[in-house]
C-alpha cells in the first residue's frame, strides 16, 4: 500500500506538471518528522526517485525534521501519502506568495544590496566594481555555460608579487539567492574598505582573492524568470533538466547522498564534471593548485560552517586546523548580530554527500581550508525566501566570519 500510494502521488504530480510557475500561489511547505529508519527510508526514495517533490531539508535520521514544499492543489494527495505511511506532519509556511512578493521589493535605500538581481546586473556591478577599482581588481571569465552565458569572477590582489590564493563561489544550487547576494556585498566592502580595515588589509597582504558570485549562472537566470524553486543546472537529460552541480565534483562521485535518477534535484550527473559549470570551475582551480590554499562554497540555509568530509563521518587528520578556523569563523560571524551558526565536518554536521565542491577540493587538490558554508535563515520559515532586506545583515556578519577565518588559517 504505501509503495502504492508514492507511486500514485508521483503520477498525480506528474499529471499537473513537474515545472513550476513562477508565481507559486498558495503552495504550502510541510514538516515532516520520520519516527524511524524505515520512514526514512521512505522519504530518502521520494527525494532520490520523485521529482514532483520539492525537498527543502533532505531525510538524515529519526527524529530529524525534512522540510518539503508541496504545489497548490497537490497538498490533499501530499497529506494522504503521509497518514498512509503513518508520518507525523505539520505546515511549516501555509502560503509562500507573501513571501515571495516581499522577496521581489526593490530598495533604494540601501543601493545595489537592498535588493535581489537578475545574473545580467550582477555581472554588470562587478564590471563596475573592477573598474572602479583597477589598481587591485580584474574580471576573469571562467568560461560558458551551456546556455552560453559567461561565468564571470572578480579577481582582486595588491601587489606585483606572488600570493597564495583564496577561491570562493556563490549560486551553485540556483534558488539560494541569499548566497550570490552575500558574495557581491563582500566583494564591495573589500574593495571600499581595503585602505582603511587592518582585517581586509591582512586579508590582501596575504592572498589573492578570486570570487565567482553565480557559479550555477543557467539555474539561478530561471529561478529569476520561470521557477523560483529551481536548484540544478539546465542540461537536458531526456525530459529531464539538469544535475546537481554540488553532487558533479569528482572525487567520491556517485555515492552516498546522491541519486541516478534524472529528475532528481540531486542527480549526479552522467558522470563526473558532466556539467560545464562544475567543468569550467574544476578547471581553473586545478590549473592553479599550487597556489590555492583557501576555498568555500557559500549556500543557504540552515546557518552552518562545514569543512571535509562529506563522504563519511570520518575526521580527517587536519580537522584541528580545520577547527580551528571554523571556530574563529563563527564567533566572529555571530558577535556581529547575534546570529548562531554550527560548525563540523559535513557529513556529521548536516548530512553525507559525495561529489560535492569541498570534498574535491581537499581530497583532490590537498586544499585543507576548503569549507561549505550555510548562511541564513536557520528555520524553514522563510527557507530560501530571505527578505532582501537581510541582505547587508547577512553579509556583514559573513564578511566577520571570512576576516577571522583568514587570521586562523594554519
Amino acid at each position: 500500500m504505501r509503495r502504492a500510494s508514492q507511486v500514485v502521488l508521483g503520477l498525480l504530480f506528474l499529471a499537473v506538471g513537474i515545472v513550476c510557475s513562477f508565481a507559486n500561489q498558495r503552495d504550502v511547505v510541510y514538516k515532516v518528522i520520520p519516527r524511524d529508519q524505515r520512514q526514512v527510508d521512505f522519504l530518502d526514495g521520494l527525494l532520490k526517485n520523485d521529482p514532483s517533490l520539492d525537498f527543502w531539508v533532505f531525510p538524515v535520521s529519526p527524529g530529524t525534521d525534512v522540510i518539503i514544499h508541496i504545489k497548490e492543489g497537490q497538498t490533499k494527495a501530499f497529506e494522504q501519502m503521509m497518514e498512509e505511511n503513518d508520518l507525523t506532519y505539520s505546515i511549516a509556511i501555509h502560503d509562500l506568495e507573501p513571501l515571495l512578493q516581499k522577496e521581489k521589493i526593490q530598495s533604494r535605500a540601501g543601493g545595489f544590496d537592498a535588493s535581489y538581481h537578475d545574473l545580467d546586473q550582477i555581472h554588470r556591478e562587478i564590471k563596475t566594481l573592477a573598474s572602479a577599482h583597477s589598481d587591485v581588481a580584474s574580471i576573469i571569465n571562467l568560461g560558458k555555460s551551456h546556455e552560453q552565458r559567461d561565468m564571470l569572477a572578480i579577481k582582486i590582489k595588491q601587489g606585483s608579487g606572488r600570493k597564495d590564493l583564496f577561491f570562493f563561489n556563490c549560486g551553485i544550487h540556483a534558488r539560494e539567492w541569499i548566497s550570490p547576494a552575500t558574495c557581491m556585498y563582500m566583494i564591495r566592502k573589500i574593495l571600499e574598505t581595503r585602505n582603511n580595515d587592518a582585517d581586509v588589509q591582512y586579508m590582501l597582504s596575504r592572498f589573492e582573492w578570486v570570487i565567482l558570485p553565480v557559479l550555477n549562472v543557467d539555474g539561478y537566470q530561471h529561478t529569476r524568470t520561470r521557477s523560483r524553486m529551481w536548484r540544478k543546472t539546465r542540461k537536458a537529460y531526456g525530459s529531464c533538466y539538469g544535475a546537481d552541480p554540488n553532487r558533479n565534483f569528482n572525487y567520491r562521485w556517485a555515492g552516498v547522498g546522491t541519486s541516478s535518477s534524472k529528475c532528481s534535484d540531486i542527480f549526479t550527473g552522467s558522470h563526473g564534471f558532466s556539467e560545464i559549470e562544475t567543468y569550467n570551475v574544476g578547471k581553473y582551480l586545478y590549473g592553479r593548485r599550487k597556489e590555492l590554499k583557501g576555498y568555500i562554497d557559500f549556500h543557504a540555509y540552515s546557518q552552518l560552517w562545514m569543512s571535509p568530509w562529506g563522504y563519511t563521518n570520518s575526521y580527517p587528520p587536519q580537522y584541528a586546523r580545520q577547527e580551528k578556523a571554523m571556530k574563529a569563523a563563527v564567533k566572529a560571524l555571530s558577535a556581529v548580530h547575534g546570529t548562531y551558526y554550527r560548525y563540523g565536518p559535513a557529513a556529521i554536521t548536516i548530512y553525507p554527500t559525495t561529489g560535492d565542491t569541498t570534498d574535491w577540493t581537499f581530497g583532490v587538490l590537498g586544499v585543507v581550508h576548503s569549507y561549505c558554508v550555510e548562511l541564513r535563515p536557520r528555520s524553514s520559515n522563510p527557507g530560501f525566501i530571505l527578505p532582501p532586506d537581510k541582505i547587508i545583515p547577512v553579509g556583514q556578519e559573513t564578511l566577520a566570519g571570512l576576516k577571522a577565518l583568514t587570521r586562523n588559517m594554519t
